[in-house]
């Protein structure tokens, strides 16, 4: 059974489109998608109920629908978004689209922003994410002492008469 490998699966990219491939970058990115993509859903709305009991500490009110519903239409935002930043990024590199499923030589320019766009691009968003990410208010002990002070409020109210 003539069964090519994955490391065969480079040279025959590189025969057909002349560009090197490396393979690391493609299990790097697998590795971190199992790594961080299955948690990462967890934690963002994990974020999203301690954002919503910050909201009720600070202003005394409950709004955990209001911000749950803020955040899935900032996710919603961000899909749309995101999935045109490739497309406006391709047109600014002058991509030529394949004709009648043929693909189109592309300029060393267009080639040179697309390489680009899939290194740099993505590790200028991931540090500037990790920026924003190092401003977050919310660690362990504040949490910890925002509960606490949340069910002391609870406590007082259900046993002061009405």
């Amino acid at each position: 059974m003539n069964n090519p490998s994955i490391h065969s699966l480079p040279a025959r990219l590189r025969s057909r489109n002349h560009i090197t491939v490396c393979p690391w970058p493609y299990a790097l990115q697998i590795l971190s998608s199992l790594a961080s993509g299955g948690p990462l859903a967890v934690l963002m709305f994990a974020a999203f109920a301690d954002i919503a009991d910050y909201s009720q500490w600070k202003t005394n009110r409950r709004a955990t629908g209001l911000i749950f519903a803020a955040a899935t239409f900032s996710q919603k935002i961000g899909s749309a978004i995101g999935g045109a930043i490739p497309g406006w990024c391709l047109g600014s590199y002058g991509f030529v689209s394949p004709v009648d499923g043929i693909n189109q030589q592309q300029s060393p320019e267009t080639i040179q922003g697309i390489i680009t766009m899939m290194s740099i691009l993505p590790a200028v968003a991931l540090a500037a994410a990790g920026f924003v990410i190092l401003l977050y208010p919310l660690n362990r002990r504040r949490l910890a002492e925002i509960q606490t002070d949340l069910n002391a409020r609870k406590l007082s109210e259900t046993s002061s008469p009405p």
